[in-house]
Formats: C-alpha cells, structure tokens, sequence
C-alpha cells in the first residue's frame, strides 16, 4: 500500500503498491480512524514523492503482533528497520534517513 493523494479520508488516502517491501521503502504503521494517521498521511504523500520513496501502509489491526507492539502508538514511521518518528511526521528525520540509507547503497 502506497500513500496517494493528500486531503482525503485515510480510506481514500491509501492505494495498493507491491507486497514486495523495498530497500528504500517507508513504512507507515497506522490503525483506522485515527486522525494523527490521517495528518501523517497527507504530511507524507508530497515527501515521500520529492525523496522517490515508496510508503507501505500497515494497518496494525490486521496483525495481533503488530497491535500488541505498537497499540496506541500510533502513526509511526520506520524506515531501515528503524523508527523515524511517531505521532507526528518528522520532516527533518525522514529526510535524513533516507539520505543515509541512500549514502549506505
């Protein structure tokens, strides 16, 4: 799942995008009805695109681990196997993230 367009609902915010989890990839952990994931999605949607990464949306409902980790905690970013940031988007980390996460290729 992919962020797409800004200024909708989260059910209209997210698209299908590849299963296939990528190098560069951010994921996006978010539950429904939440509205600092729905804040976070329109923030992320033009960074993402400016920084050509994808963003993969996991609602963390559909899987009981990732509930039990994460439960409130939510939105949170991570990128690289490490946690950007949570609650709100974080421009500068995510930049700075994948700026070396690209550096590292």
């Amino acid at each position: 799942i992919a962020i797409a367009s800004p200024g909708r609902g989260m059910g209209r915010c997210l698209r299908p995008f590849s299963a296939t989890l990528q190098a560069m990839d951010i994921i996006f952990y978010h539950r429904p009805d939440c509205h600092l994931c729905e804040d976070m999605a329109r923030a992320l949607a033009p960074l993402a695109a400016e920084l050509g990464v994808a963003v993969r949306a996991v609602d963390i409902e559909s899987d009981p681990d990732l509930e039990a980790r994460y439960g409130l905690k939510v939105p949170v970013l991570v990128h690289g196997g490490t946690e950007i940031c949570c609650y709100r988007l974080d421009e500068r980390a995510v930049r700075g993230a994948v700026a070396a996460k690209k550096a590292r290729r």
